[in-house]
């Protein structure tokens, strides 16, 4: 054993997940193998899909990108790493598997803090879209937004890290982030939609008025499905991460091998959320299914 790998935890939790039945490892493999697949592909040819959209606002573009990285670092960086991992366990290699542990725990805490944190951003900027209307691109500007998005992997790389020094600390902070996220987000589309409710028929006289002064108006249709579009992308998120979580609080609270390997499980359908997110890019937002088809003709069929 190679102690300056493997500590006394990174041990237990070996000889633990060691014992499992192979044949996890074999479905678990081929599920996030076809996760990979499809999170790459998908994700990268949204990113260029984004390059040749023209009606999104650069902010609302930039967290997109965002989002989308977040998810394309999934499929390049995280899966492969869970199955190198998966693979030091079935060839009893130890040393191999903390090290590889290590890194796997810290590239996907930083990817689905920021997929966490931006899905926030989201929610925010569509709040403020919301309450400033027309003033918004005034207000919210790309510099701030790409200043924002930085100081949020700047967050995401910090605190992952802190597992390296203390995991107690490095769990209690993580329970605030994703806690405090959850809500900040929920309360902003909870206000949105209880405003648009409330004063529906308001804002549409202000739009017809504006519209005749002020080319830029605030047009509840168009914000109404932008809002919709990123409350599925949401709820994808909470779909998928929420068995995770939920078999963690339960494993904290009862420590025993089937929970780990039900962990080991969940932590499948939080990668999948990776694969599920282009599908939805594409079947809510018109330019992007278009620039997306665009993209697979040219790749079936080049010039």
């Amino acid at each position: 054993m190679n102690e300056s790998t493997c500590s006394l935890a990174d041990f237990a939790r070996y000889n633990i997940t060691h014992d499992f039945p192979k044949e996890v490892y074999h479905v678990v493999s081929v599920a996030n193998s076809l996760i990979l697949a499809t999170a790459t592909l998908g994700n990268s040819v949204i990113l260029a899909a984004l390059r040749r959209c023209r009606t999104l606002q650069p902010p609302s573009k930039a967290l997109l990108y965002s989002l989308v990285l977040s998810d394309l670092g999934v499929g390049v960086l995280v899966i492969p790493l869970k199955l190198a991992w998966n693979l030091a366990v079935v060839l009893k290699k130890p040393s191999l598997y903390c090290f590889l542990w290590r890194s796997f725990r810290i590239m996907a805490a930083v990817l689905g803090t920021v997929s966490f944190f931006t899905t926030t951003a989201i929610a925010l900027d569509r709040y403020l879209a919301f309450r400033l209307r027309i003033k918004y691109r005034q207000v919210i500007t790309l510099r701030k937004v790409v200043s924002l998005l930085i100081a949020e992997w700047i967050l995401a790389i910090m605190w992952a890290c802190t597992e390296i020094v203390n995991e107690t600390l490095n769990r209690v902070l993580g329970t605030i982030a994703i806690l405090s996220s959850v809500v900040i987000t929920l309360v902003c589309y909870q206000r949105i939609y209880k405003g648009l409710r409330r004063q529906a028929a308001l804002i549409q006289v202000q739009c017809q008025l504006a519209t005749n002064q002020n080319n830029s108006s605030f047009s509840v249709g168009e914000y109404k499905r932008t809002v919709g579009n990123m409350v599925w992308v949401y709820c994808c998120l909470l779909v998928c991460y929420v068995p995770y979580y939920l078999n963690l609080i339960l494993l904290i609270a009862f420590d025993n091998d089937v929970l780990v390997l039900a962990k080991n499980v969940t932590s499948v359908v939080i990668y999948l959320n990776s694969s599920l997110n282009p599908v939805i890019y594409c079947w809510k937002m018109k330019e992007i299914r278009k620039e997306s088809f665009a993209i697979f003709q040219n790749i079936c069929h080049p010039m």
